[in-house]
């Protein structure tokens, strides 16, 4: 219209009454008070849809400007729109005005301000791990299977790291105390581990072997009591063998194996005890331990300062009385000692000798 006008003045009258006469419309049409947008050719712009303003999605319903619309649908999409009438980007935030879209809870967006609705694991600037579901953030306290791996997610949505949790009846894994590390993933590792309080704990298939028994782990043998740790510095008889030793009395160390040596070893009481392959070896008779001998009685433990009838003698020597020393050592003598006459440590009646 300005093209067609002939001077100056003309022009500048059609610019002043061209927002009286926008004005004059938007009453004609009685369209509501708000901000709306006018086309190359004049008219009001009526449509509902989202318009890239300076960068940024800016939300028009029915041709005005819509502040604070909250969670939109849109081509498909949802977008969240914000008390400046823009769509939210690059984010993580609430949506509490979900208008029965989605769930409230807190959702991403991305860069193109659409909703993402995937189900993931996501590590976040905090270099902590959040489970979305569907794109909101889980608020369940819950363990969870996502690819080949196992998580405890908290009630923040976040991934449990470096603890131990216990999991239900019923649950994706069999009911018992697991560990997280510190990937967050769960470990299901069979091992015998030492935690901070400084005991060592039997982990099988990932689940505390509680009341484990015996356990055969890394050419050791441990024993597992009932709150899944294992015995420490101490000598206890054992009957739940699980079928890897003979049942009988064992010593374990200060890292919970068993000791499986044969030897002698002197007793918090004193006395010499005998170990054949680590249990203790009661009731064994005539020994033979590093070139001496020793007799063996039915608390596993060596006589001494005494002379006795040995009966079991293993083939080592003959039936016979024989004496053994303060240190359960058998004195072998030879001839004539303290008006006996010995053979091969027996006193022997042998008549003429010379």
């Amino acid at each position: 219209e300005c093209e067609k006008l002939q001077t100056e003045e003309a022009v500048k009258n059609l610019q002043y009454n061209m927002p009286i006469d926008f004005a004059r419309r938007v009453v004609q049409q009685k369209l509501p008070t708000g901000i709306y947008r006018v086309g190359a050719d004049g008219k009001i712009i009526l449509t509902t849809e989202l318009v890239d303003e300076n960068g940024h999605l800016t939300y028009y319903k029915n041709g005005i400007l819509t502040k604070d619309a909250g969670l939109i649908e849109y081509k498909g999409d949802y977008y969240y729109i914000d008390d400046a009438g823009q769509a939210v980007e690059n984010g993580k935030y609430d949506v509490i005005k979900h208008n029965n879209l989605k769930p409230a809870g807190t959702y991403r967006f991305d860069e193109d301000a659409k909703m993402i609705l995937t189900t993931e694991l996501v590590e976040e600037e905090d270099g902590k791990l959040y489970y979305y579901i569907d794109g909101r953030l889980s608020d369940t306290a819950d363990l969870i299977k996502y690819g080949e791996d196992y998580y405890w997610i908290q009630e923040n949505g976040t991934a449990l790291t470096n603890a131990k949790i216990e999991v239900g009846e019923g649950d994706l894994l069999d009911a018992g105390t697991y560990r997280v590390g510190e990937d967050a993933k769960v470990i299901l590792t069979t091992e015998v581990v030492k935690e901070k309080d400084g005991k060592y704990y039997y982990y099988e298939n990932g689940k505390l072997g509680k009341d484990a028994g015996l356990i055969a782990y890394n050419s050791a043998y441990y024993y597992i009591t009932a709150n899944g740790t294992a015995v420490t510095n101490k000598e206890m008889e054992v009957e739940k063998t699980n079928g890897l030793l003979p049942v009988g009395t064992y010593r374990f160390d200060k890292e919970g194996k068993a000791d499986l040596s044969t030897e002698l070893v002197e007793g918090e009481d004193g006395k010499l005890y005998y170990y054949v392959n680590g249990a203790l070896a009661e009731d064994a008779g005539l020994i033979e331990y590093e070139g001496n001998y020793y007799y063996i009685t039915a608390d596993g433990s060596a006589v001494t300062s005494t002379t006795m009838l040995v009966v079991k003698t293993n083939n080592l020597f003959p039936v016979d009385n024989y004496e053994f020393g303060e240190d359960g050592k058998m004195v072998i003598r030879e001839g004539i000692y303290e008006g006996y006459y010995y053979e091969g440590g027996a006193r022997t009646a042998a008549g003429l000798v010379k």
